[in-house]
């Protein structure tokens, strides 16, 4: 048997065994995880390795969704063996975590649907045989390199971006954090968060009728009169007159 379900962890920490292997790779947030006595982190790009029988404890943190993929030790092929010899810790690429995160997207859209999720299920799971093949390489440390950071930025956009987050994400004190992310965008946090958000703006204006209300929710702006002064401030223009801007240049060249 394999299967495939999205989850949400309780801040509170629980600990169990099963039968069957499992991989726990993250959709949203953090969860923290001791798997016979190894102790790691999961966040975005960062999943885990559950064999089975292996005693666990698990809490979740920030707001986690997790998806789950369980497969009994009878389904275990030959080429996937390597992938549940021992708990660890493993890095996911930008397309992998992607498909990751549309993943999640479909089954909350169809929660019910079996041969979806199973459907699903065997491609992620073949997507990861063929990277585990690969280059299989386990980490001992689950803290984010700043360009793993800039990625977590862009995918979450919509959500409140704490300094204190992003450092816990890497690992670093917030202070070192502020100084190594400068040093690698030449930006402060919150300079390439408001660049990206009004970035975001800025495409959503020009190729869509959303309201300004739901534009400013979707980029993380926590209101449309807040988003409406960032604009102001920095692109020296209000959203309206950019929409009606992009607007005329996309009739010019119809």
């Amino acid at each position: 048997m394999k299967n495939l379900a999205v989850t949400t962890l309780p801040a509170t920490e629980n600990q169990h065994s099963h039968e069957h292997h499992q991989l726990v790779i993250p959709v949203a947030g953090q969860a923290d995880f001791n798997i016979e006595g190894k102790r790691g982190r999961i966040a975005h790009s960062v999943g885990c390795v559950i064999p089975s029988h292996s005693i666990h404890a698990f809490s979740g943190r920030h707001g986690n969704q997790l998806v789950l993929i369980n497969v009994d030790t009878q389904d275990l092929t030959a080429d996937m063996e390597t992938m549940f010899a021992c708990p660890a810790w493993f890095r996911i690429d930008r397309s992998l975590m992607e498909l990751i995160h549309q993943v999640g997207h479909e089954l909350a859209l169809f929660p019910n649907d079996a041969q979806l999720a199973n459907a699903l299920c065997d491609g992620v799971l073949r997507s990861l045989q063929l990277r585990f093949a690969q280059s299989w390489q386990p980490v001992a440390s689950v803290a984010l390199s700043m360009d793993q950071i800039c990625d977590y930025i862009h995918t979450h956009l919509e959500h409140a971006l704490p300094v204190a987050e992003l450092a816990s994400l890497a690992g670093m004190a917030e202070s070192r954090f502020y100084d190594a992310f400068r040093a690698f965008t030449t930006c402060t946090p919150h300079q390439y968060i408001l660049a990206l958000r009004l970035k975001s703006v800025c495409q959503l204006l020009a190729t869509t009728n959303d309201s300004l209300a739901d534009i400013a929710a979707h980029t993380g702006f926590t209101s449309q009169s807040l988003m409406t002064r960032a604009m102001r401030e920095k692109l020296k223009v209000t959203p309206l007159r950019y929409r009606k801007q992009a607007q005329r240049e996309t009739e010019v060249f119809a």
